[in-house]
């Protein structure tokens, strides 16, 4: 897609910390 910026495909997915995700 050329009207979409490159960095979006370029930047790595959100991956989780290690251990369970902390819920307020």
């Amino acid at each position: 897609a050329r009207g979409r910026p490159a960095r979006v495909r370029a930047a790595p997915l959100p991956r989780p910390r290690r251990g369970p995700p902390r819920r307020g």
